[in-house]
């Protein structure tokens, strides 16, 4: 069956809210409108894309350069085809027919991170080295203050938030605004999650797919953040390569034995569910050692590590390797200035319909644009 894609990047925050006429702020709105061209980069042929049809003079400039994107359209109304979101929750059916309620309430339960609290249980109990202790739920201040108590630096997360975002770090005791942080948490979603604040080596990220309940492995991610966690770029490599670079810091049986188990996992815990996800991890220092905690939390959603996994695989040379990137502006103007400057000095250079080297925006961009995908490629040959 052909699917309709729709990048509704404000998925994590309408799946806290509940509400099927949850309204994201301008600002997720302004994302959502910039990148909605970004599943044109994963969809598959003969699928079509929901967008503005105002994008259709870059969509062929693409078309020129990447001959499959003509397999693909963009739509601006739902289609007969299946609706395969970002990220599913109740305000997609404002606009979109034939929204399954049990289905959306489930990924809504099981993207709770206290899931990442029974995952990590299993993990523990299925694999044969020694991983970080699981996160905890905590349910009222007194319950805070004993956690942190015991720790020398604290995160806080709210049980359900999009990336980098309803994240608190405590250094020593719970500050007044950090007090209020954690009120309003408690009344909106009845609860907060604490872990120590690790001393961060490397992000990275296993990535899935779930269909008819069975798991697959879809490859690696390794990705920055800002300080405040929130996504800012991937790697853009082979597995392959993304795997040597994971195991020149930790053992290849660790990663083996945690993708196995987390199939298990899934498969056991998420059968009912239809699409993609990601797993965070994070490599860190402890007494100066490396060690890995398989199971920051789970994306039940796609995520941009699988778009850039799924990009470097369908549109770069082999041989190169380069970043995957989002970029924010107050002014479209500087957006397009930057652009131009980049265009310029990093020139696109193609081979067989693959890219080389150069730089490359995945999303028109004019006056009005904010926010920027894009991609930087070298050549090491």
């Amino acid at each position: 069956m052909k699917h309709l894609y729709i990048f509704n990047p404000e998925h994590d925050l309408a799946l806290a809210n509940g509400d099927v006429n949850y309204a994201a702020p301008l600002s997720a709105r302004q994302f959502a409108k910039d990148l909605s061209c970004l599943p044109l980069w994963y969809a598959e042929e003969g699928d079509s894309v929901v967008a503005s049809q105002e994008n259709q003079e870059w969509k062929l400039q693409m078309e020129r350069l990447f001959p499959v994107m003509k397999t693909i359209s963009l739509v601006e109304f739902q289609t007969d085809e299946k609706l395969l979101p970002w990220g599913w929750n109740f305000a997609l059916k404002k606009n979109f027919d034939g929204i399954n309620d049990s289905f959306v309430e489930n990924v809504a339960s099981h993207s709770h991170r206290r899931w990442s609290i029974v995952a990590m249980k299993f993990l523990h109990e299925n694999l044969t080295f020694k991983i970080p202790i699981a996160a905890t739920e905590l349910f009222d201040r007194a319950e805070v203050d004993n956690f942190i108590k015991y720790q020398t630096n604290t995160i806080l997360k709210a049980p359900i938030s999009g990336s980098g975002r309803g994240v608190w770090r405590c250094f020593g005791a719970l500050s007044q605004s950090a007090e209020g942080w954690c009120q309003r948490i408690f009344i909106k979603q009845g609860s907060v999650m604490a872990e120590p604040l690790y001393d961060k080596v490397q992000d990275f990220a296993m990535e899935f797919c779930i269909k008819n309940g069975k798991a697959t492995f879809c490859g690696y991610s390794l990705f920055e953040t800002e300080a405040m966690g929130v996504y800012s770029s991937n790697i853009l490599a082979s597995d392959t390569e993304l795997e040597h670079l994971l195991t020149e810091k930790i053992p290849l049986d660790y990663l083996q034995e945690v993708k196995k188990a987390l199939l298990q996992f899934l498969e056991q815990e998420y059968s009912f569910y239809e699409g993609y996800l990601g797993v965070d991890m994070l490599l860190y220092k402890e007494n100066d050692q490396l060690k890995l905690n398989p199971m920051v939390e789970i994306n039940l959603r796609m995520t941009m590590g699988l778009v850039a996994r799924k990009f470097f695989d369908r549109f770069v040379a082999r041989s190169s390797i380069g970043v995957f990137k989002i970029k924010h502006f107050k002014d479209g103007n500087d957006l397009q200035t930057y652009h131009q400057e980049m265009q310029l000095k990093y020139p696109l250079q193609l081979e067989n319909n693959r890219i080389c080297s150069g730089y490359l925006s995945l999303c028109p961009i004019n006056s009005n644009t904010q926010y920027c995908i894009s991609i930087e490629i070298s050549n090491r040959t």
